[in-house]
């Protein structure tokens, strides 16, 4: 269940650099969007909120596991309402611009409507490899991303993350450039950067099946 929830956080990602693409705001398709990812927080509410096993040093693997995907739903619907408040913005403005007599093709407006659905997809791109990170983890070595929860004073971590600013990649998987990629193939050669190497991380897209619920 973990990684479906990651990859709803990719796929809701994705539909809204689909509507980025659009020069004129789409309205209905970004209220669409945000009501699945209202269906996706449920979820996410409903796992954290359930029972969880008794805690200790002799645990057995599936109780960690179970402790472990818990934090990582309660992350994760954190960063869900993150991305949904950072939407909403783009929602208004969508509203405001349509109702504009003339509709002009450069404004505040508009400005802050893009603006906005960028920052969003930041946050569920966030989100996605993290969870994914998380779920390939859930026994064994405490992953990266969770570490960063568990280390920190008990919820320091989030609340911080309320106000930071968003992390679209993982550190060792920053998106590929142009000079990136030539860098790394060495000098004169010829390197082409294909516009999905650039738009999105490789993180949960192919994710298709979970470990817990």
């Amino acid at each position: 269940m973990l990684l479906q929830i990651a990859t709803g956080f990719h796929t809701a990602s994705e539909q809204l650099f689909d509507i980025y693409c659009y020069r004129d705001p789409q309205r209905e398709r970004l209220a669409e969007v945000l009501e699945q990812l209202s269906e996706l927080q449920q979820t996410l509410l409903t796992n954290s909120a359930d029972e969880m096993p008794p805690t200790g040093p002799e645990a057995p693997p599936e109780d960690v596991a179970w402790h472990r995907s818990t934090i990582a739903y309660g992350y994760g619907s954190l960063l869900l309402s993150k991305a949904v408040l950072r939407a909403h913005p783009a929602l208004i403005a969508a509203i405001q611009i349509e109702l504009a007599p003339e509709r002009p093709a450069s404004s505040a407006g508009r400005i802050q409507y893009f603006r906005s659905l960028g920052a969003t997809r930041d946050v569920l791109q966030e989100g996605a490899w993290k969870l994914a990170q998380i779920a390939h983890g859930l026994t064994g070595p405490e992953p990266e991303a969770l570490r960063a929860i568990t280390s920190a004073p008990m919820g320091e971590y989030a609340h911080k993350a309320v106000r930071s600013a968003a992390t679209p990649y993982p550190p060792e998987a920053a998106p590929a450039t142009a000079k990136t990629a030539a860098e790394a193939a060495g000098p004169k050669a010829q390197v082409a950067v294909s516009a999905a190497a650039v738009s999105s991380p490789a993180t949960a897209a192919r994710a298709t099946s979970g470990a817990r619920r």
